[in-house]
């Protein structure tokens, strides 16, 4: 039988990968927890309203804040996802500005307090400043977060709000981009530059979805309980 299916991701034996079944989705423990050192009380007190997920690949890295989100903030929140690009249709300028217009419209409709928003690499922060700026002219305060950063003393990123960026780790020779990175058939969904929103990816076998979603799971409880024990160990230390 042809196979349909784009090719398969690092799948190895649960015991292997913590009882996991994709090594991309295991590697995020260690980044997440870094990032949980810094917004980890943020979320306990229930500081945001949203995360805002950076479609396509970041689809997964925000199904996992909203898991831990879930186990951790006392309060409720909503969780909704952008296509972000580098790219745009018409150029940058009219494109951009017409994409930016629309992302600005949306969230506005969504009555956000504070926001977390949520990928899994930035270069150079592009595919993010529609929603970075939209929030920055409704008024809203954001904090973000990435597992990766590539360059971040890079002048590609000299416009781009760092300050308001927390991160796993910077990618160097010697650590790679995350390997979640351009997972789509994990994530299962696709994205052109000039939606608003991703849509469904047809040939994304369901069976890996699904797979994916039980990691996504359980690799929030083992961060959280991590993080929990890692709080209560300075907080009596």
């Amino acid at each position: 039988m042809e196979n349909n299916f784009e090719e398969k991701s690092h799948e190895g034996k649960p015991q292997e990968n913590g009882g996991l079944t994709f090594k991309e989705i295991k590697d995020l423990e260690q980044p997440l927890l870094e990032i949980l050192e810094t917004l980890g009380p943020k979320i306990e007190r229930g500081e945001y309203t949203h995360i805002v997920g950076d479609d396509a690949s970041g689809r997964l890295v925000a199904l996992v804040f909203r898991e831990i989100f879930n186990l951790l903030s006392y309060k409720s929140f909503d969780t909704k996802f952008i296509a972000g690009t580098r790219y745009y249709e018409g150029g940058f300028n009219e494109g951009y500005d017409k994409k930016k217009l629309e992302v600005k419209t949306y969230l506005a409709g969504q009555n956000p307090e504070r926001v977390l928003i949520v990928t899994d690499f930035i270069s150079t922060g592009r595919s993010l400043l529609p929603v970075v700026e939209s929030l920055q002219e409704l008024e809203v305060d954001f904090d973000i977060a990435t597992i990766c950063i590539e360059y971040p003393e890079s002048d590609n990123l000299q416009n781009f709000p760092m300050e308001k960026v927390t991160l796993g780790y910077k990618s160097s020779r010697t650590e790679p981009l995350p390997a979640i990175y351009d997972q789509h058939h994990l994530a299962g969904v696709v994205k052109k530059s000039f939606n608003l929103h991703s849509t469904k990816k047809d040939n994304s076998d369901p069976k890996d979805i699904a797979e994916a979603r039980r990691d996504i799971k359980k690799l929030a409880g083992v961060v959280v309980k991590k993080y929990k024990e890692s709080r209560q160990s300075q907080e009596t230390a």
